[in-house]
């Protein structure tokens, strides 16, 4: 990853499934969430806009 100036980028791959419910989630994971961000525990009782997303948010710190 340290290229210096050379320009270049990253690629990422990533993989999911859903869950029945949350108690499926990994004992490792939910103690992180826990610790760390309690808000995730829960999904939201309301739609919020914008949605953001991986992509969205690299958009904000890489403009074209």
């Amino acid at each position: 990853m340290a290229r210096g100036q050379a320009p270049g980028g990253l690629t990422f791959h990533c993989r999911g499934r859903k869950l029945g419910s949350y108690a499926e989630v990994p004992e490792r994971t939910r103690a992180y969430i826990a610790d760390r961000h309690p808000e995730f525990a829960h999904a939201p009782a309301q739609w919020s806009e914008p949605n953001e997303t991986s992509w969205t948010y690299f958009r904000k710190l890489n403009p074209p």
